[in-house]
This record gives C-alpha cells, sequence and structure tokens, in this order.
C-alpha cells in the first residue's frame, strides 16, 4: 500500500485533533492523557537506525525493531550506551494501538504479525482492525507501511526523527557536546506538565483532552516568550553582546538554532545581576526534552 501523506496535512489534522487516512485507517494524534506512553516509548519511536549494527541498519525499521525483539538483543554504541532494547518493538507497538484507537486489551485480537519462517521468522506484514462508529475497518501494513506510520506518528505529536543520512558518531558527539554544556535538569512529566498548566491558569487534569501536538506548541511559546524577554533585556541593557545577533528576536517566531550565538541562562542572569564578569562560555540554553 506504502501511502505518502503531506506534512501539511498531517500537521493541520494533529492542530484540530483530528485523525488522518492512511489507507482504510484512522490515524489520531495523542493526548495528553496518553503523553506518560509516549514519554516512555519515545526513543523506540525515535531510535536511529544507523547506529545499529549493520544486520539491522540495513532493514526497514519495523523489521529492525522486530528482529531485535525476536533476538532479545540489547544494542549499546562504542560509549557503551543503550541504543535498542528488545522492548523497542512493544513500545511502538503500544504507541501504533493508540493512534488507531486499539485498547490494549484488544490488542491480540486486532493486529495480527505475519512472519515468514522460512527466512528466521522475518517480519512481512501486520494486519490490523480497526472499529470507528461500528464500522469494521481491516488493512494489511507491510514493513513500509509500518515505516510510514511511524513517520505520521511522530510528526502528529511534535517528535522529530534522526536525519539517517548524517553519520551517527558525529550526531551522537553533537548530541553529547549540548549535554554536557547545558544544566543538569531532573526532568519529570508532573514538572512539564505542571509548569504548563501554571502558565495556562488551568489544572493538570484539564489538559488531558489536548493533543500533544497542541501542547507542544504551547510549551514552545512559553519557552520562546522567556528566552525572548530574557535575552532581550540583557542586550537592551548593554550586560551581554551576541556576535551573531540576538538568538531569539522574535516573540514568535524561533531563529535556526546556533549553538555558538547562545548563552545559558544561569550565565546569562549572572550578567544582569552583576554576580560575575563576562565569560567567553556560550553553552546552549537548556530545553525542556525527554531523551
Amino acid at each position: 500500500m506504502a501511502q505518502s501523506l503531506d506534512t501539511f496535512d498531517i500537521q493541520r489534522a494533529a492542530r484540530n485533533g483530528e485523525p488522518i487516512k492512511y489507507g482504510n485507517l484512522f490515524v489520531y494524534p495523542i493526548t495528553v492523557a496518553d503523553y506518560e506512553t509516549l514519554w516512555l516509548c519515545e526513543s523506540a519511536l525515535t531510535i536511529r537506525l544507523s547506529a545499529l549494527p549493520v544486520i539491522y541498519a540495513v532493514k526497514p525499521y519495523a523489521e529492525a525493531l522486530f528482529d531485535i525483539a525476536i533476538r532479545g538483543e540489547t544494542v549499546y554504541s562504542n560509549d557503551g550506551d543503550v541504543v535498542a532494547r528488545p522492548d523497542y518493538w512493544y513500545c511502538f507497538v503500544r504507541l501504533l494501538c493508540l493512534t488507531l484507537h486499539i485498547p490494549v486489551a484488544a490488542m491480540k485480537g486486532m493486529l495480527q504479525f505475519n512472519v515468514d519462517n522460512a527466512q528466521n521468522n522475518r517480519l512481512k506484514s501486520v494486519t490490523v482492525r480497526q472499529f470507528v462508529e461500528n464500522d469494521e475497518i481491516v488493512q494489511s501494513l507491510s514493513v513500509q507501511d509500518l515505516g510510514n506510520l511511524r513517520s505520521i506518528i511522530a510528526q502528529m505529536n511534535g517528535r522529530k526523527l534522526p536525519n539517517e543520512s548524517e553519520n551517527s558518531e558525529l550526531a551522537q558527539a553533537e548530541q553529547d557536546i549540548l549535554a554536557a554544556n547545558g544544566s543538569k535538569l531532573d526532568v519529570k512529566l508532573d514538572s512539564l506538565l505542571a509548569s504548563v498548566a501554571r502558565d495556562q491558569h488551568c489544572r493538570i487534569k484539564d489538559l488531558n483532552d489536548w493533543t500533544i501536538y497542541e501542547f507542544e506548541l504551547i510549551r514552545s511559546a512559553i519557552e520562546r516568550e522567556r528566552r525572548f524577554t530574557v535575552y532581550g533585556i540583557g542586550e537592551a541593557g548593554g550586560m551581554v553582546k551576541f556576535p551573531k545577533g540576538n538568538p531569539f528576536p522574535s516573540i514568535f517566531f524561533d531563529k535556526p538554532a546556533d549553538i555558538s550565538a547562545v548563552v545559558s541562562a544561569q550565565e546569562l542572569t549572572s550578567r544582569i545581576s552583576g554576580a560575575v564578569q563576562e565569560t567567553s562560555s556560550l553553552p546552549n540554553l537548556p530545553i525542556i526534552t525527554k531523551k
């Protein structure tokens, strides 16, 4: 079936809290009520395939995760970090069920995994049964379709997939540099939800009906406003200078990221208060994200 959907259509559906059709199936955006599931399964969704051993890296996304699960193998990087775990396949299936509105209790009866026993249990396809307004829909999804749905799930829920054309070691090195230069944060979902709820003057449970896409848009707007204000004050008061211009010049729009032009919030606050002298260290402003 392998169907290509326009990014604008996917994001518009997510923004409006509406499903988008893939083949005959209806794919729904995940809501904040199920944010914890996305939070726990995100690593499986955003895994960099090129960082896997060649035996997996040459395979389509779904087939690679299924093979890792069948082998029960945990894959490590050269630095000893976990790249993939056997439960990543289940994590992806769990996200697939969320977006297709398939209850976990009904998963076994509504998903059928078709494998090729002659080729070491290679995943061939997944047959899906979906009920929409009491109408039953049956759709066979190839491994290519599952890869497309991975992309749709990511786009509908404010997640970015890695660029597989990048050198995986260089990409990891860049992430390590950002992590080393940034502030150490105790990242908790409840803290994130509480911060957005406080800004929106509502209770945390009132966020449950929001789509995660909408939630991420609001969260980004909050971060952008804070940065625009703090960096603007620092620049206007002559307490800090940016060689390439203020990295956050607009309250409405983001500027393309440039690490060298950004100072940390802690350093900027120190400059404004006069607590320390200007330094040449320019680490990135921390962003509340789940690694």
